[in-house]
């Protein structure tokens, strides 16, 4: 589920970082706008990145 933009507004940022250069970003952004707040918008946006390592090219026995 989303948060509601009316109960939730403002903004978040977050950075995670983890194995096998695992780097993720999320930024979320809402708001009301209006003479009564009767509009609500949200802005979310998430970047992921991650690495399954080296693959090796020969396999010795």
């Amino acid at each position: 589920m989303t948060k509601d933009p009316f109960e939730h507004p403002g903004t978040a940022f977050s950075l995670a970082l983890g194995e096998r250069d695992y780097k993720g970003i999320e930024f979320r952004h809402a708001g009301v706008i209006g003479k009564e707040n009767r509009v609500g918008y949200k802005l979310n946006a998430q970047v992921i990145d991650a690495s399954e390592g080296e693959i090796p090219t020969c396999i010795q026995s």
